[in-house]
């Protein structure tokens, strides 16, 4: 199986920096997320 294949085969671990809305729409797709509440300085 090709190395990128064997990447989506994976499961989806997330850290979202900045837009909750989409940490939000991962967490709704049981995805786990982490989001960062970060906002440029």
């Amino acid at each position: 199986m090709p190395e990128k294949e064997k990447m989506f085969n994976k499961e989806l671990k997330v850290i979202n920096i900045g837009i909750e809305m989409f940490a939000d729409d991962l967490e709704k797709q049981n995805v786990d997320v982490i989001h960062v509440d970060w906002r440029p300085p």
